[in-house]
């Protein structure tokens, strides 16, 4: 196990002991010696730390797509790999002023199959400064699924069906989910 791991340097005629667990007090293990941090024990001790993690994170288990959870690379490769990225996935989040105006945009960006799906969300108070004063006002949120490359044509469709001067058109990165829905929105 990883408690019976041990890494001994030698540097400059001294013996570095170094453990990835803390360290416990010598009279409960007397062949534990102290580091010695002059004279770059404290680098020999970085460089084996480093590795020793390294080492640590190929044992690290993330979710699998076999488990229905998509991730893109484990830890070990996003280290040690130069993959091709893959896609990235977003949520688009736009507050409408109507069901009317959330109808519209909705079907336009399917249509035009900039996004997967829309979701429209009804019963949002949004408060915010406008032209000097607060304002309050009863809106729908629409929940936007696409991908990366589509965001612009996500803020260009909107702002062609949208009734505001400024309307609120923010994107966020899925960084994870269920692997054949973000297929299906590779695909839609």
């Amino acid at each position: 196990g990883l408690a019976s791991v041990r890494a001994s340097v030698w540097r400059r005629g001294r013996r570095i002991h170094l453990h990835p667990l803390p360290l416990p007090h010598p009279s409960i293990h007397p062949s534990i010696h102290t580091m010695r941090m002059g004279d770059g024990g404290l680098w020999a001790a970085l460089a084996v730390t480093v590795v020793l993690l390294v080492l640590l994170m190929r044992y690290i288990a993330l979710p699998s797509p076999e488990a229905g959870i998509y991730h893109t690379k484990t830890l070990t490769e996003g280290i040690n790999s130069m993959a091709a990225p893959t896609t990235r996935y977003i949520t688009a989040f736009c507050t409408v002023p109507s069901q009317e105006v959330a109808s519209r945009i909705a079907k336009a960006l399917v249509q035009q199959r900039v996004a997967a799906c829309v979701n429209t969300i009804p019963g949002l108070e949004s408060t915010y400064w406008w032209e000097g004063k607060v304002e309050t006002d009863q809106e729908l949120l629409l929940m936007i699924k696409t991908r990366e490359e589509l965001v612009g044509d996500v803020v260009t469709t909107v702002k062609a069906n949208h009734p505001y001067d400024v309307p609120e058109i923010i994107a966020m990165n899925i960084v994870g989910g269920n692997a054949e829905y973000l297929k299906w929105i590779s695909e839609s």
